[in-house]
C-alpha cells in the first residue's frame, strides 16, 4: 500500500518537470542559434560570417554587449554602449588552430 502511494507521488512530482522541460541545442539546432539563460543573464549566440560567431548578452536591466568571436573561442571585438574593444589579428586563426 504505501509502496502504491510513493510510486503515485514519484509521478505526481516528475511529469510536471519532465513536461516543463527545454530540448538541448544540438548540432543541428546549435548551427541556427542558441539562448543561455542564467539568473539574471540571457546570452544569445548566431553564426555570423564565416567561423564568426556574435554573441550578446543581456544582464538584467544593465545595456546589451554585443560579442564577435572567432569560433566561440577568441572574442575578437566587444560592443557596448560604454565599451569598445577590438582585436586585429596579423595572421589567420586557421594555421594556429586546425593544423
Amino acid at each position: 500500500m504505501i509502496t502504491k502511494c510513493l510510486f503515485g507521488l514519484f509521478f505526481a512530482i516528475v511529469l510536471p518537470v519532465a513536461a516543463n522541460a527545454v530540448d538541448c541545442p544540438s548540432a543541428k539546432t546549435a548551427k541556427k542559434g542558441f539562448l543561455l539563460r542564467n539568473s539574471g543573464a540571457i546570452s544569445e549566440f548566431r553564426p555570423a560570417q564565416g567561423p564568426l560567431l556574435a554573441i550578446t548578452n543581456s544582464f538584467g536591466g544593465s545595456d546589451k554587449q554585443t560579442i564577435y568571436s572567432y569560433g566561440g573561442l577568441i572574442d575578437l571585438s566587444r560592443f557596448s554602449n560604454d565599451e569598445r574593444y577590438a582585436i586585429y589579428p596579423l595572421g589567420g586563426f586557421e594555421d594556429a588552430f586546425f593544423r
